[in-house]
């Protein structure tokens, strides 16, 4: 009798055994099916989002429409570009990214104005926080979207024919300071006002001027993804599909195309795997006029193993405490500047590509550096 005793508490051990495993495995099977049903939930609630947001989209394109019809019959075609755009802006800011992503056109970011000051006389910092996040490579550019404007003499622009007459915007190409996946992005845009005296070569100014200049904390912008034909990537240069290793990268730029080159600069810094040494020469007119040159200052000295940077400019005052180059670029000032010439050296020309191409190519040319070896970015 013991036995079977034995025997029927060991069945009724078992049997608790197994119906604590029941209960818990159906607490985790319910437990499940609630997360199942709140994933459900969660998606269709996505979903009548995104319907609501496509609705509202429509709905906020044919008033757009209506708006833009009411404004060409009062204030003619010239002038609605800027308040269909700002109309557009607007539905962006109000009804969020969501909405945004349906008003907006594929490919183009939009963001808000965090900062904005001047930088030199003639130059303006730009700083954007992105709707979302934007991978910049090293050499690429963003174009920013302004709303068109007609100049002083309908159909012109700065005393000729105006191209983009009749466009409801235009596009004007400036490279961020910073390179890689960015949330914030910082511009510096050149500014020529038609109040400023003495510049009657450009009696209107410039459209992204006086849109940026118009621009105050707060302000939405848009502008597209990132472009271009040259690209630097941890000592690989990429040029117009072609590229090659490089240990020694060159560059030379000036005015507000500084921000190219401090892009690439702070890629290379940036990377604690890549040795490349990079080389910088600043083109200025005035030495109180070189835009960035205490943020440029300060990579050169916290880098001093693998950045030098220089600077030549027009003319100096007795009071400017000046130290470096002065006058036209020429052989002896690249041989102090730029790296050796060799086979995995490139030197990048940032600017404007005549001005450049006749300033600083020969002498490129003479110190040793191949054709091949200077890109004009």
């Amino acid at each position: 009798m013991e036995g079977g005793d034995d025997a029927l508490q060991d069945l009724i051990a078992e049997k608790a055994v197994l119906e604590r495993a029941f209960r818990e495995l159906e607490l985790r099977l319910k437990d499940e099916v609630r997360a199942v049903q709140r994933a459900r939930a969660r998606a269709c609630t996505a979903r009548t989002r995104r319907q609501w947001a496509r609705c509202a989209a429509c709905s906020l394109a044919i008033a757009a429409v209506c708006v833009a019809v009411v404004l060409i019959l009062w204030r003619g075609p010239a002038q609605t570009g800027a308040a269909v755009w700002g109309l557009l802006l607007t539905i962006v800011a109000v009804m969020g990214p969501e909405v945004g992503q349906w008003v907006m056109p594929r490919g183009e970011y939009f963001g808000t104005v965090v900062d904005i000051h001047e930088e030199t006389d003639d130059i303006v910092v730009l700083r954007i926080r992105l709707g979302r996040t934007m991978n910049v490579p090293a050499g690429h550019s963003v174009s920013l979207l302004v709303p068109n404007v007609v100049g002083y003499v309908e159909g012109q622009w700065n005393g000729a024919e105006d191209a983009e007459a009749g466009l409801l915007r235009v596009s004007r190409s400036y490279s961020p300071l910073q390179a890689g996946p960015l949330v914030e992005i910082t511009l510096l845009v050149k500014c020529f006002l038609p109040a400023i005296a003495g510049i009657r070569k450009y009696p209107d100014g410039g459209k992204a001027s006086r849109y940026v200049r118009g621009l105050i904390v707060g302000d939405l912008v848009s502008f597209t993804e990132p472009s271009g034909h040259f690209c630097y990537s941890a000592g690989t240069v990429s040029f117009r599909q072609r590229g090659w290793a490089v240990r020694s990268l060159g560059l030379i730029s000036g005015g507000v195309r500084i921000a190219s080159a401090l892009q690439v600069v702070r890629a290379v810094l940036d990377n604690p795997v890549d040795d490349t040494a990079v080389h910088l020469l600043v083109i200025g007119d005035r030495a109180d006029n070189i835009p960035l040159k205490s943020a440029t200052d300060a990579l050169a000295l916290q880098h001093s193993d693998r950045f030098r940077v220089a600077y030549t400019v027009d003319q100096v005052q007795s009071s400017d405490n000046w130290t470096g180059f002065v006058g036209f670029v020429n052989a002896a000032m690249l041989v102090q500047s730029m790296p050796t010439p060799g086979a995995e050296t490139a030197v990048l020309l940032i600017g404007q590509p005549d001005f450049l191409r006749d300033a600083c190519v020969p002498y490129l040319l003479e110190i040793g550096f191949t054709r091949a070896q200077v890109l004009e970015v």
